[in-house]
């Protein structure tokens, strides 16, 4: 168990040098593969999932669930850019991983944001979102996009405590 001031010297890591924790998400995940920025939801169409909008709390970014066999991924409207393409990646990342333990709509309540398929889900994300930029924009784009998003920052960092 890593005491609070290691966790901060990781993530700080994390920062500095991302390619290492890519290369490792990706032998824990080697499923996933790297998705360019803005092209998330053409993966998902790809991959036969549904993406649709819809009006949800604020606290309610996205969910992935299945209607009669059809596997849907549901957005809050009105996501900011940033935000969209991570929560699709992070849903896609449910798709792949967690598929056969999903149930039709009725059965599916959302899940616990400490539940181990929500974090492996982020991981999951920052692997097909991060990974997929050039080795010398890595560190100053994940630096930003971290300093400019704290709630990617705080799921960056639950997924490198887990």
């Amino acid at each position: 168990m890593k005491t609070m001031s290691g966790l901060v010297v990781s993530f700080i890591h994390w920062l500095r040098r991302p390619e290492r924790f890519i290369q490792k998400f990706k032998t824990v995940y080697p499923q996933c593969q790297t998705i360019p920025f803005h092209e998330q939801e053409e993966t998902a169409v790809k991959q036969g999932v549904e993406v649709l909008e819809t009006t949800y709390a604020p606290t309610i970014e996205g969910i992935t669930t299945r209607d009669e066999g059809q596997v849907m991924i549901v957005l809050r409207r009105g996501l900011n850019p940033l935000n969209r393409q991570f929560v699709v990646a992070h849903e896609l990342g449910h798709v792949q991983l967690h598929l056969p333990d999903m149930r039709d709509t009725d059965a599916h309540p959302p899940l616990p944001q400490d539940d181990h398929r929500d974090i492996e889900a982020d991981a999951f994300a920052i692997t097909c979102l991060v990974g997929s930029l050039p080795k010398e924009r890595l560190a100053p784009e994940v630096f930003l996009y971290a300093l400019n998003n704290r709630g990617m920052a705080w799921r960056a960092f639950r997924v490198i405590c887990y």
